[in-house]
């Protein structure tokens, strides 16, 4: 039963209620009292993880007016002090904190007890890191360092030419939904907005680029249409993809998060295009960098992505070094043409990412790489390349 349906429910029980309890104030007083608490229950059924909208008081968002006896409500992280400090002046949309603070922890946890996703945590998080990895690795306090993840305004500091600028940065690339990128990069790389990662890029501002939102938010899989940034793969407006329930907090090989992808790099949807809106050349997308930057064969002049293995080697998949890759490895995950949240077979269809190697966010490896690139090991250097080249092991 939908709530609509719930809600007629409802009221013709309350009609037949009233009409055999008569018209008596004490009688209508008590039917009041009645659906009162049937449209709560309504509420409170229909607002399950099945919907994944913000649940919850408003005022653990929110504040009316930026102050209560007389103290400031608002709370924004602040990297000299490695934690949320208070603000005196009131933020955009009635927020008691920016993207940043919200996704914030002080300690390790990183699912809050209002089920909000952490992103940036004071301490290091360890193995309870989500999908995207954590900003701790890459932030101005304790254990930063800006080769292991992107560096975000107000977490770490802007970095120095030529790295200020996103590596393989393409001029005006044409973004899913309509629109094009900046055509100079001018800002520091932000969360949301023309200079960030989620929410609508055609719209400057963090606010209003993803306004709305977290309020609209339904748990995505790939048929999602990512029309809107609601209904877009992490709020990454035009790309779709399977979302993990808790993040990847627990994760398997079938346990995980789906990441859409194009067997042959032609498709806007896919979670290698949303990186390489920044990081252009990088893709052969004849949006992006195109087959010149990348290549589209042996050799690459560039490592592909938004590439299925069944194109390898003369595509000769069976007889390549990745057909050995049957099983999910959540050390270097591939993309799909339509992925689930509990992929578990690889095959020649099954497709590289540039979240194969990375993470979005940062990591505690160099280059916001899965695994230890620089160990002093080989074996364990190589032990993420080696879970798709199988037989150069």
């Amino acid at each position: 039963m939908n709530n609509e349906k719930f809600i007629t429910f409802i009221e013709f029980t309350g009609f037949i209620a009233l009409k055999k309890s008569g018209n008596s104030k004490s009688s209508i007083y008590s039917l009041n009292a009645f659906c009162c608490l049937l449209y709560a229950l309504c509420f409170l059924l229909f607002a399950m993880p099945s919907e994944a909208k913000v649940t919850g008081a408003c005022s653990d968002c929110h504040t009316m007016h930026n102050s209560q006896r007389g103290q400031a409500m608002a709370r924004d992280y602040s990297s000299t002090d490695a934690g949320l400090v208070e603000d005196a002046s009131p933020n955009p949309a009635l927020l008691i904190s920016s993207c940043i603070g919200c996704h914030f922890n002080s300690g390790t946890t990183t699912i809050t007890a209002n089920n909000t996703p952490v992103v940036l945590n004071a301490h290091d998080p360890g193995s309870s890191a989500l999908a995207g990895g954590n900003f701790y690795y890459s932030s101005a306090g304790p254990g930063g360092a800006y080769d292991k993840g992107h560096n975000v305004k107000n977490i770490s500091p802007q970095e120095s030419s030529p790295m200020d600028a996103p590596p393989g940065f393409k001029a005006g690339v044409e973004l899913p939904n309509g629109g094009t990128g900046p055509a100079s990069w001018a800002s520091q790389l932000t969360c949301a907005g023309t200079y960030g990662c989620h929410g609508n890029r055609g719209i400057a501002d963090e606010v209003k680029s993803i306004f709305g939102a977290h309020h609209q938010n339904v748990d995505i899989d790939s048929s999602s249409d990512a029309d809107k940034v609601y209904n877009s793969y992490r709020f990454l407006y035009g790309i779709k993809g399977a979302e993990d329930i808790d993040w990847e907090k627990t994760v398997s090989g079938i346990d995980h998060n789906g990441y859409q992808g194009d067997s042959l790099y032609g498709s806007m949807n896919t979670i290698s295009y949303l990186c390489s809106e920044c990081h252009g050349n990088y893709h052969a997308n004849t949006n992006l960098g195109g087959s010149g930057s990348v290549g589209d064969g042996t050799p690459w002049l560039r490592h592909p992505a938004d590439f299925a293995f069944n194109g390898v080697r003369g595509n000769n998949y069976a007889g390549s070094e990745y057909a050995s890759y049957t099983t999910y490895n959540v050390i270097a995950p591939v993309a799909e043409s339509s992925p689930t949240t509990s992929d578990s077979v690889v095959n020649s269809g099954s497709i590289v990412m540039c979240l194969s190697c990375h993470r979005a966010h940062a990591s505690p490896y160099f280059k916001m790489l899965r695994w230890d690139y620089k160990a002093g090991s080989l074996g364990t250097a190589l032990s993420g390349c080696m879970v798709c080249h199988t037989s150069k092991n």
